[in-house]
């Protein structure tokens, strides 16, 4: 039995490579800062505490859900469909209640991206199989791996502790990925493709 389905989650040490990483986050902040379509919106949800946004159908992004698709189903001994994929923005302060997922996030993968702060990890509580609270941290590149409809998660207010003065015209942000995915011959399997409109067909994008 894998790690995942042991405790139900798992942390990847730079599932996107440093130079990867880089390229992404600097791309990212050209995408917000030149308000680039699709557009960042506010991501409004009982569980959201704080200002958050949301981006979905990101083409680079896109590449990278269905790019891991062979590590995914390696890690769970089981094909996956993809489901959808997010980038998000935390703005200081903001963080997430604790929650389980809708049936589209069957297996989630949240990513850290980079921030524009002197605060240089992500962290995420779960809680394992075993009701055990976890604290994850993430570096560039770093994913946690986790069972999303199971075990419960969240994230504390994010970037109390960095004393940061923004360079101008950067306000204080963390970008953080998320790649979500079904198991097939499992009951969320019906939710493969959750956003039609935010995926490509065999050839080229939908």
């Amino acid at each position: 039995m894998t790690e995942l389905l042991k405790n139900g989650f798992v942390v990847c040490k730079e599932y996107l490579d440093k130079a990867s990483c880089e390229a992404l986050f600097t791309y990212t902040l050209e995408q917000i800062n030149n308000n680039i379509s699709p557009e960042f919106l506010k991501h409004e949800d009982p569980t959201i505490k704080g200002n958050v946004y949301d981006r979905y159908g990101d083409k680079v992004y896109q590449e990278i859900l269905y790019g891991k698709i062979p590590y995914i189903e390696e890690l769970l001994n089981n094909q996956v469909f993809p489901t959808y994929q997010v980038c998000r923005i935390y703005k200081k302060g903001s963080g997430v209640t604790p929650h389980i997922d809708r049936e589209p996030c069957e297996i989630g993968v949240s990513m850290f991206v980079g921030n524009t702060s002197d605060v240089y990890k992500s962290h995420l509580f779960i809680k394992n199989y075993q009701e055990e609270t976890c604290k994850v941290e993430l570096s560039r590149g770093d994913a946690v791996i986790y069972m999303g409809c199971e075990l419960e998660h969240w994230r504390s207010p994010i970037g109390q502790e960095s004393q940061e003065v923004p360079l101008e015209g950067v306000h204080w942000k963390q970008i953080q990925a998320f790649f979500h995915y079904v198991r097939k011959g499992f009951p969320h399997e019906k939710y493969a493709y959750d956003s039609p409109g935010n995926f490509r067909s065999t050839d080229s994008w939908a």
